[in-house]
């Protein structure tokens, strides 16, 4: 018989006074609103879906700050940031990567877009860093130039620079996309790629005996499956994952304002959307690695893409969404995603982790929402039977359970205009005692007064609170 006394951990996220949960007898509450949602929920301990990955949280990194000196064991600051998301992955790569040199490599032909180059001790700092925080690492190689042999002689240098961190590497950026970044012509398909792909890999594991690759790292999530199925049946021998990147919206793209991808947190939050995303694009994809044999990453996701927009990505929204999406990823078989990040360039205001012109880091909501995700899942996957699915609100509940029985549920509300009353049921009668930790901001648009099991983060010393408010038992219902 499990022991009666095991703590139970209620994560809310949401607005205060618009998040609220209650048992079958008494309402908690943090504030009057016009509506209340009555959400009943049944939580089956037993019944585990997945274990969680140990590294599934990660930052997508431009390659080129590799050569801003922040990825060392002297930055403490970052050092600790990281260290709160638990153990998780690092990517060097995005744009900068097919335009960067390795310095020492092989001279590359004038044609070559270099605005760039990555320095071996930088390299050599940054898996010294990732050491020291317990994250593993996707390095970029520049495909852009179509120079295999400067690519494998990268790659034997980050081997042996690596030793147990070097996860995969990862050959070009968005290859779907080369034409419009100006570093292809057309024709250029799937099978052009396949083909340059295939000399890189083969050139790369001559002179690096089992490297590790991945890819495609494709750009446009839409229209992925046109390229992901073809690449895996080529390639799926030679990878250690597949990957995809993703942006539900688009800063500064001259789209209606009524279009599904216009950047409004309205559209960032969306259910309908969330569930046409989640249904039809990504569990098709994460379906087809499985077939393959292969994970599948999100090595690049974040809330708009063209760095952020305004008022959205740097808003309050970014958190809740960042905590959804990860859970639905992690709900169809998602291995990992990869948040884009930049340290400095203060205009990318979707990034979670930033430092301003003093030098001094600071945390934007999106990186909230990232830290409450390393609480809330840990353990196993486990499911949430929702009686009321057709509810109107806009809410998510997610739980997850340890092998002590340590039991987490988090319930998401993302609707401005409901106050949620969660009845929740678990399936074993021993769970008797819980603790509640909230995560809250005044409005979906907030960008200061975010809160996390207390008042709001302050650095260096940032860390997790348990607000400790203590939750019994009803007779039916437990929270």
């Amino acid at each position: 018989m499990k022991d009666t006394s095991i703590i139970r951990y209620i994560f809310l996220a949401g607005l205060i006074g618009l998040a609220g949960c209650t048992t079958s007898t008494s309402s908690h509450s943090l504030a009057k609103t016009t509506q209340n949602e009555v959400i009943e929920a049944t939580i089956n301990v037993d019944s585990h879906l997945r274990e969680i990955p140990s590294y599934f949280l990660g930052f997508s990194f431009e390659k080129d700050q590799l050569e801003t000196d922040q990825f060392t064991i002297k930055n403490k600051v970052l050092e600790h940031l990281l260290k709160n998301l638990g153990t998780g992955t690092l990517r060097f790569g995005a744009n900068t990567v097919d335009l960067m040199k390795f310095t020492g490599g092989p001279t590359l032909p004038s044609s070559c877009k270099i605005t760039s180059t990555v320095n071996p001790a930088a390299v050599k700092a940054m898996f010294q860093f990732a050491k020291k925080v317990d994250w593993k690492v996707i390095y970029g190689l520049n495909l852009g130039c179509n120079v295999p042999l400067a690519g494998a002689y990268e790659a034997k240098f980050v081997q042996a620079a690596s030793k147990e961190e070097l996860l995969a590497f990862e050959i070009g950026n968005e290859p779907d996309l080369f034409v419009l970044q100006g570093l292809r012509t057309n024709p250029w398909n799937v099978s052009s790629y396949i083909d340059q792909y295939n000399v890189y890999q083969k050139t790369i594991q001559k002179e690096v005996a089992g490297a590790h690759l991945s890819g495609p790292g494709l750009g446009n999530f839409i229209t992925s499956l046109e390229w992901l199925p073809p690449f895996m049946t080529a390639e799926s021998k030679n990878l250690t994952f597949a990957s995809v990147h993703f942006y539900p919206t688009i800063h500064d793209y001259g789209l209606s304002p009524d279009g599904p991808l216009y950047p409004t947190i309205a559209h960032l939050l969306s259910p309908a959307k969330a569930k046409l995303i989640i249904n039809k694009i990504f569990t098709p994809q994460v379906k087809a690695a499985k077939q393959a044999g292969l994970p599948f990453r999100i090595t690049e996701m974040n809330s708009a893409a063209r760095s952020g927009e305004p008022g959205v990505s740097d808003a309050f929204a970014s958190a809740l969404w960042v905590l959804d999406y990860s859970f639905r990823f992690l709900t169809i078989g998602v291995s990992g995603i990869n948040i884009q990040n930049d340290l400095d360039n203060l205009h990318d205001i979707y990034s979670a982790i930033q430092r301003d012109k003093s030098g001094s880091y600071f945390p934007r909501p999106i990186y909230y929402g990232m830290l409450f995700f390393n609480e809330a899942a840990k353990g196993f996957l486990v499911p949430v039977e929702i009686k009321n699915e057709d509810s109107l609100a806009n809410f998510s509940i997610y739980s997850s359970v340890q092998q002590d029985h340590t039991l987490r549920i988090t319930v998401i509300n993302k609707d401005p205009q409901k106050t949620l009353n969660v009845q929740i049921r678990i399936s074993d009668k021993n769970y008797q005692s819980g603790k509640m930790i909230q995560l809250l901001a005044p409005s979906l648009d907030a960008k200061s007064g975010i809160s996390l099991g207390g008042p709001p983060l302050i650095l260096p010393g940032i860390g997790f609170q348990h607000r400790g408010d203590q939750l019994r038992p009803s007779p039916e219902f437990f929270l």
